[in-house]
């Protein structure tokens, strides 16, 4: 901002900066002690211009701009810009002489404190020479920082910077796993290999309760980075990958060095995905740019990739078709041939998903599998009612202890001179007991029921309902367990197994 006085002296600007990597805020009060005391009792200081951890190898710095706009603005009263050193104005050369040859256009001139030149043609030289320094010795430093980070890098150390989303990172530097967000990493690659949109994952993501890393909720936009890092979560550390920045300081996250430059270390962090979830979500990517946008429909479609049509061997996939005189929406499977020469029909999407379904519920839920079926939710059954019991053995302890610990500060109470504290200590004791409390009275209403053979159709009816009606990611993942394929003919659809009965033993 511009200071109004009235003073014969001529007028300056102060320009300070830091950068981010070697200085603090207090390099800035350094520059502008030193530039006050030069101008003392020769210039009148109108104007203070400073950019906090800014670079200066470019010329993307708010209040530096904005210094240049105010020169040209208040050209010819302005005498001079004063900085501390010349590579505070600017550590790239062809930038420095760009700016000064702007200052020189609005009669302004650029002085050094430190470095002292005189308005002359060996003076500019001198300066030239000083401007290339200043870039050599920012490239150098640059050079040597990153040596350094690469010896750190081969170590698996982090970094700085965010650490990824489903990591940590602990006193030593090494990345450890956030449990929470993990968890969600490996929804996000389930949900993704399974033809979810980025919006459909993101809003089954926010209604559990998962937050990105800064807290905030997820939206179609999160998951680029993560998919596109994707063995990064096989437990592979990577860093160098990113190409070097423009000469405007800009860089293209899209472009990548070449592999000898990129270390690499397998097992340099900890894994949260298989190599089989990764491969798979690998091949999806390189499948969804060959076809940008197939997979930005806001309707979910549950069998695709599966269907196969019996005609022509192109795959059906899921689509919207509108008709009538009101444009009612038809969702339907369709043979990716039909504007070619298949002449193979439309499927309904309700009609074809129910009769997969069912049809699937008919084999896994054969009589054959009836007991194999009962035993694993018996199973189920008997593990919750075992781990009950375990949390009323450590529930009852721990209100022993909160017990303990209350009568403790009740007999305090009677001697203390400090009352307010006690009690309110007691009020804190006395909440965590009504918790445990609780919580004891609900395992105890816990009763394990166990499955007859009679209750196998109930089970059959509930788990096709929810299958259907209630968790979408689940019904996916338990096709794709069973179906290799669905060939679509005109008169007749195949569902293809490739599960043994053997593995339906297993599985059940």
């Amino acid at each position: 901002m511009i200071q109004k006085k009235n003073k014969k002296s001529k007028k300056v600007f102060l320009y300070m900066r830091y950068s981010s990597e070697m200085q603090n805020y207090m390099s800035i009060e350094a520059q502008r002690r030193a530039n006050k005391n030069f101008c003392n009792g020769k210039y009148q200081i109108v104007g203070e211009y400073i950019d906090e951890a800014k670079s200066a190898t470019t010329d993307d710095r708010p209040q530096f701009q904005q210094m240049i706009n105010d020169c040209k603005k208040y050209k010819g009263k302005i005498y001079a810009v004063v900085v501390h050193k010349l590579d505070r104005f600017s550590r790239n050369s062809m930038d420095a002489l760009f700016y000064r040859a702007l200052l020189e256009k609005y009669n302004i001139k650029l002085i050094s404190v430190t470095e002292p030149l005189e308005d002359t043609p060996e003076s500019k030289m001198f300066a030239n020479f000083l401007f290339a320094i200043n870039q050599y010795y920012s490239e150098n430093l640059g050079r040597e920082v990153q040596k350094g980070k690469i010896e750190a890098a081969y170590k698996g150390l982090y970094l700085g910077g965010t650490p990824p989303y489903g990591y940590d990172v602990d006193e030593k530097r090494h990345f450890t796993v956030n449990e929470i967000e993990s968890r969600a990493v490996r929804l996000i690659f389930d949900m993704y290999i399974a033809d979810y949109s980025y919006q459909q994952i993101a809003d089954y993501l926010n209604s559990n309760g998962f937050r990105t890393k800064k807290g905030n909720k997820f939206n179609k936009n999160s998951f680029s980075s993560i998919l596109q890092n994707a063995e990064r979560y096989t437990g592979v550390y990577m860093y160098n990958r990113a190409e070097s920045k423009y000469s405007n300081g800009q860089r293209n996250s899209h472009h990548f060095k070449a592999d000898e430059d990129i270390v690499r270390i397998v097992d340099g962090m900890p894994r949260i995905i298989s190599d089989e979830v990764y491969g798979k979500a690998k091949s999806k990517l390189v499948t969804n740019r060959a076809n940008s946008g197939a997979f930005h429909s806001e309707r979910y479609y549950l069998l695709n990739g599966l269907m196969v049509c019996g005609n022509c061997g192109r795959a059906f996939s899921g689509n919207t078709s509108k008709a009538g005189r009101n444009k009612t929406e038809y969702p339907t499977y369709r043979c990716g041939g039909y504007r070619d020469d298949c002449n193979n029909k439309a499927l309904n999407i309700k009609y074809i998903d129910d009769f997969v379904v069912t049809k699937l519920m008919e084999i896994v839920f054969d009589k054959r599998n009836y007991t194999y079926i009962l035993e694993a939710l018996n199973r189920k059954i008997e593990k919750t009612a075992y781990d009950n019991k375990n949390k009323m053995i450590k529930v009852k302890n721990r209100l022993v202890q909160v017990e303990t610990s209350l009568n403790k500060l009740t007999k305090a109470l009677l001697e203390a001179e400090n009352l307010s504290a006690i009690t309110s200590k007691i009020a804190e004791i006395e909440k965590e007991k009504e918790k445990f409390e609780k919580k004891i009275a609900e395992l105890e209403t816990y009763e394990p029921v166990f499955f007859k053979k009679n209750d196998i159709d109930d089970v059959k009816a509930k788990f096709k309902s929810y299958l259907l009606n209630k968790d979408l990611l689940v019904c996916r993942k338990f096709i794709r367990s069973y179906v290799d394929r669905i060939v679509v003919c005109d008169d007749c659809i195949e569902v293809i197994l490739k599960t043994k009965d053997e593995n339906l033993k297993n599985a059940a």
